[in-house]
């Protein structure tokens, strides 16, 4: 019996230190950053996605925790990676980051780390300019006002960029559109009201740099009509096929200089016949030869920079000549001094009644010597 029980001590002894010798090891995880390599230069304040891939011995994907750094700071909060084991992490540097760290931990706190070094661009600030209004334009309160500009990035694209308009009086001119087109180009209308104004284009780009254009405008009262008249020739003349007519008025406006009025002659037979400028006092001289035969209603348009208009008219006929034909005496004729001499003449007018022409007889040495009518 002896024997038997010493094997069975040894064969107990034998289990229980070899249980002793099993232990468990745990690995840690593995991360890798795939989107970038090393040295990677990355636009400041730009959005710029960061990818990775974890993966885990010991442990399934849902128990893993990433955290991406830079720097040292936290730049995507601790979360579980996705389904296929990528993480991603959606961020802008700021000038002065100089590495991307993507860490994983396990339930264990087992912890692996994956770092590459970057350089942080900077980035320009976006460029904003005023094309209208300008400085010297004159602006009413009941008038549409243009708002026009340009703006630019040296990174972005002017669709992507951000705009818009202030007034020192007005505050933010919600109404007046500021959506640039590919070219970078703004235009938009809106009214002011009265007074002066410091008007800003402002300009964001997508990495959060602001800049803008400004410039100082003034608006008047609501525009007022300018005023007009025709002073010479006095309506109801007339005068011959090819004379010269010199028209004369007066064009005046409180709100602007005349001499920036527009002024427009026409004929309700012949349409527009040209045009003139003020001179400082409003005065308007337009001459012209090239009426056509007819009564004519000639009118001067004067308009004023935002096209209100004031109209003056009279009336001006223009007329052919009268005819004549002289059919006594025959020229070279001689006659003794106190013979009664028979003078003939027929006479005719393509508009008016031969009774109704002025007709008068002179001698070159007597002078007038008859004004009998035909």
């Amino acid at each position: 019996m002896k024997p038997f029980a010493l094997s069975s001590l040894l064969l107990t002894l034998a289990c229980t230190s070899g249980d002793k010798n099993i232990t468990t090891t745990n690995q840690a995880p593995e991360a890798s950053i795939t989107s970038h390599q090393d040295g990677a230069e990355i636009l400041e304040g730009v959005t710029t996605l960061f990818t990775g891939s974890v993966s885990d011995t010991n442990n399934s994907l849902d128990e893993l925790l990433v955290t991406w750094y830079a720097d040292t700071e936290i730049l995507c909060p601790e979360a579980p990676p996705e389904v296929d084991a990528t993480t991603r992490c959606e961020a802008t540097l700021s000038e002065g980051v100089e590495s991307i760290t993507l860490a994983v931990r396990d339930p264990d706190n087992a912890r692996a780390d994956a770092m590459i070094s970057v350089v942080v661009v900077p980035t320009d600030a976006p460029e904003a300019e005023i094309i209208s209004p300008s400085e010297d334009g004159v602006y009413y309160a009941n008038e549409i006002i243009t708002f026009s500009g340009t703006i630019s990035d040296a990174e972005d694209a002017p669709t992507d960029l951000t705009a818009y308009w202030t007034s020192s009086v007005d505050g933010d001119l919600t109404a007046v559109d500021a959506l640039p087109n590919s070219d970078g180009e703004i235009v938009g209308y809106g009214n002011l009201s009265e007074g002066q104004h410091v008007i800003e284009l402002h300009v964001e780009d997508t990495s959060g740099k602001i800049n803008k254009d400004s410039l100082v405008i003034d608006v008047s009262p609501a525009n007022s009509a300018p005023t007009c008249e025709i002073t010479q020739p006095a309506t109801n003349n007339a005068g011959a096929e090819g004379d010269m007519v010199t028209f004369v008025g007066l064009a005046e406006d409180v709100d602007i200089p005349n001499s920036q009025l527009t002024v427009v002659w026409s004929s309700d037979k012949d349409g527009e016949l040209g045009t003139s400028t003020p001179n400082a006092t409003g005065g308007v001289t337009f001459p012209y030869d090239g009426l056509s035969l007819n009564t004519h209603v000639v009118s001067m348009t004067v308009t004023d920079d935002v096209g209100e208009e004031c109209v003056a008219d009279i009336v001006y006929t223009v007329g052919s000549p009268p005819t004549i034909t002289l059919t006594e005496p025959l020229t070279g004729g001689t006659y003794n001094e106190g013979d009664s001499i028979t003078f003939v003449a027929d006479v005719a007018d393509s508009e008016d009644a031969a009774g109704a022409l002025s007709i008068e007889w002179s001698s070159s040495v007597d002078g007038v010597f008859s004004t009998q009518q035909a």
